[in-house]
């Protein structure tokens, strides 16, 4: 009587522990992200204070229209899109850059305007800026409001020989 029972709790212990598919994604939804052109290896990029440096983002817009859709889905708020279901471009978008690790100091760097469908470019970004020389070396993160961090590191500048 043992050996039926046990094989059903065990049966029924495996069933539960099986993931369950759920349906593909329709959208994305991913937030805003931050590049420098050149460095895409996951280390941190260095950045010399007196150097001008170009950083791009992309997916600055209201909305999850990255279907084509006029949609929208759980993890986009019906209230972030634009007129008509479109996803509009952001704008004053404030890049900024932070660095300490009890209570970072934050340095705004630049601050600009999201391309629109209109021009090809819906959510594009880019800011060009100096490198604060009030920055120490080590490393530091650029990043927005909305856009995941971009990790950097703070280096002293080669010298001149």
């Amino acid at each position: 009587m043992r050996a039926p029972f046990l094989v059903l709790i065990t049966a029924l212990l495996g069933l539960a522990l099986v993931p369950y598919p759920g349906s593909p994604a329709a959208a994305s939804c991913a937030g805003p992200t931050l590049a420098i052109e050149g460095h895409d290896d996951g280390r941190r990029i260095p950045l010399v204070p007196g150097e001008e440096v170009t950083v791009t983002g992309r997916g600055f817009s209201t909305g999850c229209d990255d279907t084509g859709s006029q949609s929208v889905t759980p993890s986009c708020s019906g209230d972030d899109v634009g007129e008509e279901g479109k996803s509009e471009p952001m704008s004053d978008i404030e890049l900024v850059v932070l660095q300490g690790k009890q209570t970072p100091e934050q340095i705004s760097l630049a601050v600009a305007d999201a391309g629109s469908a209109e021009d090809n470019e819906l959510g594009q970004v880019t800011w060009t800026f100096v490198v604060p020389s009030t920055l120490s070396p080590g490393p530091a993160v650029l990043e927005t409001v909305e856009s995941e961090p971009l990790r950097v590191r703070i280096v002293r500048p080669s010298p001149v020989e």
